[in-house]
């Protein structure tokens, strides 16, 4: 889910320029490092191999295989960025967890309700927030500076019209105007209903449709956060 909520932060700056900067400069300079594409990869890899692994050699093996891979990408993980994403790790101990219950029960929905189960748990946690503390989107919003700020010079510098240091500041100054926060707030309180109604659709698509199916409405939630994300811009 790291992916997803970089994405919202990314479709938020995407919407919202006060300096006249062209569309295309402010998608290269923020959609090339705040959408962390490796996070989002690995999110999804266990359960496309499950689904390949399940086509091929039923539903166990599937499972097994996305255990597996979920283990090596906690691995991965902490070799290359010296850490583990706790929304990685929770994730994995959601598959391996279901997993386990879904070969001990035979029955691959036990391991088909993970969406259901985080969506659930992320509802919970954005709401909590929304009500005692500051909307959970902004406190993503030091992660995005620390994307932009390591960002490969050649990347900055795409536009050779405008030094990269100029880029990055009025990136940051909109990462911290009040409009920003106001539209960040409004859409984390908006995410609460929309983890919600994926996981009620998750839970059906778990019980009723194929392995495809349940899959295509797993990915369903980004283009519903696109979705989101415009109509917030739209009465902004």
């Amino acid at each position: 889910m790291t992916g997803l909520l970089e994405l919202g932060l990314v479709f938020g700056c995407l919407g919202l320029s006060e300096s006249g900067q062209p569309a295309y400069h402010k998608i290269l300079s923020i959609l090339g490092v705040g959408m962390n594409v490796s996070l989002m990869i690995m999110e999804f890899l266990p359960l496309i191999v499950y689904i390949g692994v399940d086509a091929w050699k039923g539903f166990r093996a599937g499972i097994i295989a996305a255990i597996v891979c979920t283990l090596v990408m906690v691995v991965y993980t902490y070799l290359m960025f010296g850490e583990i994403d706790k929304f990685v790790l929770g994730e994995g101990l959601m598959i391996i967890v279901l997993g386990g219950i879904s070969l001990k029960m035979n029955n691959d929905r036990y391991f088909k309700f993970q969406p259901t189960v985080l969506a659930a748990v992320f509802a919970g946690v954005f709401a909590w927030f929304q009500a005692f503390d500051q909307p959970l989107m902004l406190h993503f919003v030091p992660h995005m500076e620390k994307l932009l700020q390591s960002t490969p010079t050649e990347m900055r510098a795409m536009d050779g019209e405008q030094p990269p240091v100029v880029v990055e500041s009025e990136t940051m100054q909109m990462l911290h105007s009040d409009h920003f926060k106001t539209v960040m707030g409004r859409l984390s309180g908006h995410m609460i209903w929309l983890f919600l109604a994926h996981g009620l659709i998750m839970i059906y698509a778990a019980v009723r449709l194929r392995t495809a199916g349940w899959f295509a409405w797993r990915l369903a939630i980004y283009p519903a956060l696109f979705i989101l994300v415009v109509i917030n811009q739209l009465f902004a």
